[in-house]
């Protein structure tokens, strides 16, 4: 009986070991695998140099100026206005162009205020990043706040911060380093203000049950192959940077950046946030309305300034 024993034993822990191998195996593939996508979202993807610029799509008088950056001078364009005290920086998002402003450029001269478009690092004719990934908001916040810096030496005494998707990401990166005075509210289209909590969400978008435990350690592989630091990419954790007011635009159908995220920093700033909700998937609130943007828009820098 007593061999009997043993041998199921040893049955039992070979078994069970096998099932652990291929338990821990999995695990590791898929996190790799998951690694992989995450990877893609930073890598850089280049886009051709603008080709038109205000003067050629609206009519508009401009200057392509080079502020500051870390990296080097980063170009932009100024469009003067009426007021020439009152900015408006905008920031654009995850492989765009300054051009992805036009509409916003002409309300916002049609305002009577100035406007300055960035460009910012890895963007055509900007300073590449080293490792030519994007920081999800953590590193082009440096960026962001430089064009402050240029805007305030330039004339400016009030400036707006207005970014989409990534660049929203910029603006709350570069308010929690520490804003200039002269920021005076923000403007945020479908900001990512958790690429941690974005990522679990493009888990979702795949239809099949994803385990916590594999997109744990898909993050911590991904932060080993290309030195992401989750929690800088976490603008609502510990606590946000948000001190001034802001006007929030996110759709209800954004399966890229889930609107809780924007739903949160409301219900945490009631008395600061304007969330202003659409139909809409990522970034398109314009595109859905363009007369009710550019009201929200307005009525919003015209509190502000």
């Amino acid at each position: 009986m007593a061999p009997r024993k043993a041998r199921r034993r040893r049955i039992l822990i070979w078994v069970v070991a096998t099932l652990l191998v291929v338990l821990i195996g999995g695990h590791v593939a898929a996190a790799w695998g998951m690694s992989d996508q995450v990877a893609a979202e930073l890598d850089v993807i280049d886009r051709p140099p603008t080709a038109t610029d205000p003067e050629q799509a609206l009519g508009l008088p401009f200057e392509t100026v080079h502020y500051d950056a870390p990296l080097g001078p980063t170009p932009a364009w100024v469009v003067p206005g009426a007021a020439p005290d009152d900015w408006v920086v905008l920031v654009h998002g995850r492989a765009g162009a300054p051009e992805d402003w036009m509409a916003q450029i002409d309300t916002i001269h049609d305002a009577g205020y100035t406007s300055m478009t960035i460009t910012y690092r890895n963007d055509a004719g900007a300073p590449s990043a080293p490792d030519r990934r994007y920081g999800m908001g953590a590193t082009e916040g440096e960026d962001v706040t430089a064009a402050v810096d240029y805007a305030v030496a330039n004339g400016a005494t009030r400036v707006v911060l207005m970014g989409v998707s990534l660049g929203g990401a910029a603006v709350m990166s570069s308010l929690r380093d520490g804003a200039d005075p002269a920021v005076s509210a923000v403007v945020l289209d479908s900001p990512i203000l958790d690429f941690s909590d974005a990522v679990d969400a493009g888990a979702d978008r795949l239809g099949v049950w994803i385990p916590p435990t594999v997109l744990w350690l898909g993050k911590q592989v991904t932060s080993w192959r290309t030195g992401l630091d989750w929690q800088q990419v976490d603008y609502l954790e510990p606590t946000d940077p948000l001190v001034m007011p802001a006007l929030v635009m996110h759709g209800t159908s954004d399966d890229m950046v889930p609107i809780t995220q924007s739903r949160e920093l409301a219900a945490r700033h009631p008395d600061l946030v304007t969330l202003v909700e659409t139909p809409t998937e990522h970034a398109d609130a314009w595109a859905y309305d363009p007369d009710a943007y550019d009201a929200a828009l307005l009525g919003f820098l015209g509190q502000v300034f």
